[in-house]
Order: C-alpha cells, then structure tokens, then sequence
C-alpha cells in the first residue's frame, strides 16, 4: 500500500486536530546488576549525601520515581572521578653537599574531581536535573540573612558525604562542595519541560539540555577527632576502618 504526498499531509493535519503527539518514553529505572548477571540490591553507584535540612521540595524529586529519590546528588552514569594522594617532604640542601636530605611534613588527598554525564526525555528526568543544579548552587553557599532570614547565619557550606563503588573504593568521605561546573551544550537539543496539561512541576517551564555535563570538586573535610583518632595499623588490619571516611 502506498500514500501520496497529499495522504501524508492529510493524516499529518488530521493528527493535530485531535491532539497526536509523539510518544514519551518513561523515566529511568537503574539496575545494578554483576558481571555474572546476578541483580544487586546494594546501591554502588556514585552519590553525595546531602544534610537533611537541605532536602525541601525543590531538592528532594518525586519519591515515584527512582532517579528522582534526591536525598543525594546521584550521577545516572558512572562518571570520571580523579584524585591524588600526597606525601609532601621538605628539602634541606647541606654545605659542601651532593644530595639533599628530605624530611617529611606532612600527607594529603587533593580534592576529588567528578565529572558526569546527566541525560533528559521525559519530565522527570528534567525534574532530577533541574533539583540536582539547585541543589549544587545551595550547598556552595554560606548561611546568610541575620535573625530574619537564616537562624545559622554565618554558617559555611555544609559537609556532605561521597560514595562510589563499595566500602574498599570510597564509602562515607566527608567533603564539602567546593564547586561545581555545568555544561549547557549548543549542539544538542533542549527539553521542554513543565509543559504538559497536567504538570504540576515546581521548576515551572524550563528549556534542559537532553545530554549535558556536571563536574563538581569536592574537598576532602576531615575533623581534628578524625585525623587522631586514625591509625595506620588499623587502617591497614581493620575493615571497619575503611567505612568511617578516611581515604
């Protein structure tokens, strides 16, 4: 069977008329599975636990939906993550000397680069997206305000928690976010979101990037409890120490 150009215009025009629009395909649903095949409950993706004070509507997603359970920043693919340790020695150069002596100072994990890819199809997804940025842009900022606006004012951006990958990878870092950089591609298309009759989105209408980036630096923030309460010997014999955040 074959249809002329005026038969394509025609069931084209007719479409439109009652409302024919292109079919939405649903929102994600992560499944962690093994190398074996075997699906895993344990949740080992990338995240960054946030206090629970900054879990409001426009933070937290729909609890319907399993990328917009936002009581963390989770990255939907596995992003880059780089980071160095340190140890830092301090150089004395002798008189009438060849070599240097090193003395130790002191050691350290620079800040944590993670750099994801975030995707949008549907108004959920833009929903995850758009509370991840807002989420961001809050916990980058001080407290503020006085007695009529922030009862901590004064307070500075708060300390969150970094997992990725299982307790002997990263499990339980504390960091603060010490920024964050978005990518809003002009070579992609762009999501309408909040559009639809029944949208009740709190974003309101909103252009999102169907494929876009965010890299975030998170500092690695450990307490003067923490770092004497470590020690080499239990990091190196103990599991449990690998759990308490110290990387």
């Amino acid at each position: 069977m074959s249809f002329s150009i005026l038969d394509v215009a025609k069931r084209m025009a007719i479409g439109k008329l009652f409302g024919g629009q292109p079919q939405k395909p649903p929102a994600a649903r992560p499944v962690i599975v093994d190398a074996q095949g075997t699906i895993k409950k344990e949740d080992l993706r990338v995240k960054i636990r946030v206090p629970a004070s900054y879990l409001v509507n426009l933070t937290q997603g729909d609890p319907k939906q399993p990328l917009g359970i936002m009581r963390s920043i989770i990255f939907p693919y596995t992003p880059s993550i780089s980071f160095d340790y340190k140890a830092d020695y301090a150089s004395q150069q002798p008189l009438h000397s060849n070599f240097a002596l090193n003395f130790y100072k002191s050691s350290s994990v620079t800040p944590i680069s993670i750099t994801g890819k975030f995707t949008v199809q549907n108004d959920a997804d833009a929903e995850v997206y758009l509370g991840t940025l807002h989420l961001l842009r809050a916990l980058t900022k001080m407290r503020t305000g006085g007695p009529t606006g922030d009862k901590n004012s004064g307070a500075p951006p708060p300390i969150c928690r970094l997992d990725a990958y299982g307790d002997f990878m990263m499990a339980n870092v504390p960091v603060a976010i010490g920024g964050f950089k978005v990518e809003l591609p002009e070579v992609v298309d762009y999501f309408t979101s909040g559009t639809g009759v029944n949208n009740r989105s709190p974003y309101g209408q909103a252009f999102v990037p169907t494929v876009s980036t965010i890299s975030i630096t998170c500092i690695p923030m450990y307490s003067r409890e923490e770092m004497q309460k470590f020690s080499v010997t239990g990091w190196l014999n103990d599991p449990a120490v690998r759990i308490s955040g110290i990387l």
